[in-house]
């Protein structure tokens, strides 16, 4: 029986389904900075953030395009959503651990696990009280990627092997971080492999997406 011949993809089509899931998350992310307020969810928290990075790793797979000055203002409101939110994800992660753990400590030494709690509460509290009137100036600040005028016929040809090459790269990033940390193990480079193949799963997808999609 014939092999059969593998499908090869069109890059203008991959181009333009990168584009339109760009737009989507986009629009996603301004819609959901405007619910940001001092209730706001551990939930919507992380969920915002995850999705402020997914965005980032969008934009940085552009940084090949000649017009990617266009981005950087885009980029530098994205990424202050993600520093914005950051340390509230890393209260309400600390926090949740801790009254998970209250229920195994012995009821004579609850005490400290409590104060401790209370504590970390009072943090989250106070790190959110600044979430309605930041969010509402990061939205205003965020002005969408204007994909719609990009205006460039070969666009389509140099979006999948820049892709690649980032994706080759991220890959290589990644597998250093692991051989630095198997070789001194310590917090910090744990922290580094962690960040470095979050960065490498996120091009994955976006390289998966564009090819599912384009087909």
């Amino acid at each position: 029986m014939p092999l059969k011949k593998k499908k090869s993809t069109d890059p203008d089509a991959a181009w333009r389904s990168f584009t339109r899931q760009l737009q989507k998350k986009f629009s996603n992310l301004s819609k959901d900075i405007r619910k940001l307020d001092s209730k706001s969810s551990r939930g919507t928290i992380h969920r915002l953030r995850v999705l402020s990075r997914r965005v980032r790793a969008m934009l940085a797979a552009l940084k090949a395009e000649p017009q990617k000055n266009r981005l950087k203002s885009t980029e530098k409101s994205v990424k202050k959503l993600t520093r914005l939110l950051s340390p509230i994800r890393s209260l309400d992660v600390s926090a949740k651990l801790l009254e998970d753990h209250l229920s195994k400590v012995p009821a004579s030494e609850r005490r400290p696990l409590r104060d401790a709690i209370s504590a970390l509460r009072r943090q989250q509290r106070k790190a959110r009280r600044g979430l309605a009137k930041d969010s509402r100036r990061l939205q205003a600040a965020l002005k969408p990627v204007p994909l719609d005028r990009w205006e460039d016929p070969d666009a389509g040809r140099r979006f999948l092997p820049a892709l690649r090459r980032r994706l080759r790269a991220a890959r290589s990033r990644a597998a250093r971080a692991l051989r630095d940390y198997r070789g001194a193990p310590d917090m910090h480079r744990l922290h580094e492999f962690r960040i470095a193949l979050k960065k490498y799963r996120y091009l994955l997808e976006i390289h998966a997406e564009a090819l599912r999609r384009a087909e």
